[in-house]
């Protein structure tokens, strides 16, 4: 994963006001409002720093932070960082449940049984071609998605985006997990070396078992996620922010 470091300056100011450029490492994407009310001008690569390197010979005009303080404020915009991850992760649950919520409600319970009709008819296949990359965008994992022939490419998409909130988990920015693989045996996260990694993964330890049909109700037949309403989830983003990749 790519580092992101922050640069720490001062200037020369009467107060000793101090100055704080964050560079690299964060990436906006903006598109247009979709049909389901979904934006995603907050989606960002977020990378968290592999190693972390202060540079003791940075002059600034007039005073200089230490080293000490240099790292201090490092650290601090790094916990703001992580606070900022979570809201915006928790409004992206709440909006996606609302909305899945309202699409439950167009298949009623009939005669005691859940009515899943919403896992048909849906075109869980891509159109396009995308490049490769390095960094964690929707467009490269979704790259990396079809270089390893995954079966039903926009809804394995669609369950990296709402595993990790358009990629701001910590699960995915320490383990580089994008679908909240665990060890059926330790019940820990897989850690990766690479995003690409767990990729691969999902199909050695999920996909290879799927032989055909309907992928939204396999997914939930397998109990692939805890959550009841994982697929209508599922389907909220497919039919959202993810059918442009529609083919």
């Amino acid at each position: 994963m790519t580092a992101t470091l922050f640069f720490l300056t001062c200037i020369m100011a009467p107060a000793q006001f101090y100055t704080i450029q964050r560079t690299s490492g964060f990436e906006t994407m903006d598109h247009e409002e979709n049909t389901t009310g979904f934006s995603q001008n907050t989606e960002r690569t977020i990378a968290i720093p592999d190693s972390i390197v202060f540079s003791s010979q940075q002059e600034a005009r007039g005073n200089n932070l230490s080293l000490e303080q240099r790292k201090e404020l490092y650290f601090q915009l790094l916990y703001f960082d992580n606070e900022i991850n979570e809201q915006i992760m928790e409004l992206f649950r709440m909006k996606v449940e609302m909305k899945a919520s309202r699409l439950r409600d167009n298949y009623p319970i009939m005669d005691g049984t859940v009515n899943f009709g919403y896992e048909d008819e849906c075109d869980t296949g891509v159109s396009g071609q995308y490049a490769q990359s390095d960094q964690l965008t929707t467009e490269s994992v979704l790259a990396e998605i079809l270089r390893n022939n995954l079966a039903h490419p926009r809804v394995v998409l669609a369950q990296a985006v709402l595993e990790t909130g358009w990629f701001r988990s910590s699960v995915c920015r320490n383990y580089n997990n994008l679908f909240g693989l665990t060890n059926p045996r330790t019940k820990e996260y897989y850690r990766f070396n690479t995003w690409q990694e767990s990729v691969r993964a999902y199909y050695t330890k999920v996909q290879y078992r799927y032989k055909s049909g309907n992928y939204l109700r396999w997914l939930r037949e397998i109990g692939y996620a805890e959550d009841p309403d994982y697929t209508s989830k599922l389907r909220v983003l497919l039919d959202g922010p993810l059918s442009k990749y529609m083919r």
